[in-house]
């Protein structure tokens, strides 16, 4: 082997051990929440939504169905156990560290950045609970970190076709909390700054992302004719 070998060798473990050790980190964090979900009988609240994944309807008064629609995800695998109907956010807690990842290494270029960002969010005790628990906020999360994403890869690479993913992710986020009607002027701020970006408003793309939205919604808009408007008008 020559000094050059050895040298390539060298910053190619150097390179590679971090990515590990942060892995071993997720695995280990992961098995814990695991633990966690399987032992810990559910909370009131998290029952409360375990009733909802019973029911056969569009929507419901306090939330949109997301919450028992993942609840039925993972007791269609594992049954009626803590287990199963927290399986889905273990999953969540996964790809949105992994979408995450992959924002932060497009924006920066930087893998320590990279590193740090799930990491912060392992280190994030709280957070890891939250996403271990039944609850709106879990698929709030992934699919808001997935239109974020989707938003990351259309500034990279301007294939406006990035819109219409970010619609979808749009609609699944609305179907999994209404606080997601927040984040509204933030997507406005992102299509008018800097000022070029407003040429989108041009392009049907936008447009369509929106239409896209509103169809993924349409359980919870037609929920709530059939029931005067109750969502909202609770929610307000």
């Amino acid at each position: 082997m020559t000094p050059q070998d050895s040298f390539r060798t060298g910053a190619g473990k150097s390179v590679l051990r971090p990515w590990l050790g942060l892995i071993a980190l997720v695995l280990a964090m992961t098995v814990l929440r695991g633990v966690y979900a399987g032992l810990t009988d559910l909370r009131t609240d998290e029952a409360y939504y375990w009733s909802w994944s019973k029911e056969n309807v569009l929507s419901f008064l306090d939330h949109p169905p997301m919450v028992a629609w993942f609840v039925r995800f993972g007791t269609a695998i594992f049954g009626d156990t803590s287990f199963g109907a927290r399986f889905a956010g273990l999953l969540a807690m996964l790809l949105t560290e992994a979408l995450l990842a992959d924002i932060v290494w497009r924006v920066t270029r930087d893998m320590r950045a990279t590193i740090a960002a799930v990491a912060m969010m392992e280190a994030s005790l709280y957070f890891g609970m939250l996403m271990t628990k039944v609850g709106p906020d879990v698929p709030l999360v992934l699919f808001v970190t997935a239109m974020a994403w989707a938003l990351v890869r259309l500034a990279e690479s301007g294939n406006a076709r990035w819109w219409l993913a970010a619609g979808a992710f749009a609609g699944l986020a609305a179907l999994s909390k209404f606080t997601v009607a927040l984040l509204l002027p933030a997507l406005a701020a992102f299509l008018l700054v800097p000022a070029w970006r407003g040429r989108w408003l041009r392009s049907p793309y936008p447009w369509l992302a929106a239409v896209i939205a509103m169809v993924v919604f349409t359980p919870v808009a037609v929920w709530n004719m059939q029931h005067d408007w109750a969502s909202f008008r609770f929610q307000a």
